[in-house]
């Protein structure tokens, strides 16, 4: 991944990036990535909500993760389940 800065989130504040996280959504949401963010020595999660970046505490970070694996582990199963049933009556 490339290193990019995230210019005036906060107060005019540059926060270094250390990782890019693409985000895959279920619904309409349209925010696509978020963002681990080195914040003096710590290191801090960025999302968006609607295009307005959000610095996310511990606790709500590992919400928001918790939730987005939560989602992609269903989508993953789901879609799984339908390429077997379409492979199933596939004919030979």
């Amino acid at each position: 991944m490339e290193n990019r800065r995230l210019d005036t989130l906060f107060s005019g504040k540059t926060y270094e990036i250390l990782y890019v996280l693409p985000v895959m959504w279920l619904g309409w949401e349209c925010d696509s990535e978020a963002y681990l963010v080195k914040v003096g020595e710590a290191v801090q999660l960025v999302t968006t909500v609607h295009g307005v970046p959000q610095l996310e505490t511990q606790e709500s970070a590992a919400e928001w993760l918790d939730t987005r694996i939560e989602e992609y582990v269903n989508i993953l199963r789901e879609t799984s389940l339908v390429r077997e049933r379409l492979n199933a009556t596939a004919p030979p």
